[in-house]
């Protein structure tokens, strides 16, 4: 889990404004630098956001970094990598030959399976494996169309089932 906060410059500003932590406390929790701090101050071109009342923040926590500013603030919020970036339409064009690649790798898993993987509907899928003569099988990792790790997980999730 990566910890990230939402509305990293305007919470930045609504500490410095309304609590006594240090500016490198701001900093490290907005993961911001002090100059960039020192310029929303003075420019003012953005709304302060209280990270308290958007649940980013525990009162107790800022209470108890103000009284001892060696400590860090811990974000609430918990946001993963798992997101990732969409596919590009190269990648997308790449789709059948990775699904092409994972039945030749005899990974034998199922339309929903490949489907999960790959964040497509089954009735594509299903499409995919009827025409799976008419592809070349390529390996998804090497395009960027998942990871291995992805791929580890479906498999692992399907001899679960068996």
């Amino acid at each position: 889990m990566v910890k990230k906060i939402l509305f990293p410059l305007a919470t930045a500003l609504w500490l410095v404004r309304n609590t006594k932590l240090s500016r490198e406390q701001i900093c490290q929790f907005c993961d911001i630098n002090d100059a960039k701090l020192s310029y929303l101050e003075v420019m003012g071109e953005v709304k302060p956001q209280n990270p308290i009342e958007i649940g980013q923040l525990d009162i107790e926590d800022v209470r108890r970094c103000e009284a001892n500013h060696s400590l860090s603030l811990s974000s609430l919020i918990k946001v993963t990598d798992k997101h990732k970036k969409a596919l590009s339409t190269d990648q997308k064009k790449m789709i059948p030959n990775a699904i092409a690649w994972l039945v030749n790798q005899n990974f034998k898993l199922s339309p929903e399976s490949i489907a999960r993987l790959f964040k497509i509907t089954r009735k594509k899928v299903n499409l995919i494996l009827e025409n799976i003569s008419s592809t070349e099988p390529k390996n998804p990792i090497m395009y960027g169309i998942c990871t291995r790790e992805e791929i580890d997980i479906i498999i692992s999730s399907v001899s679960e089932k068996r």
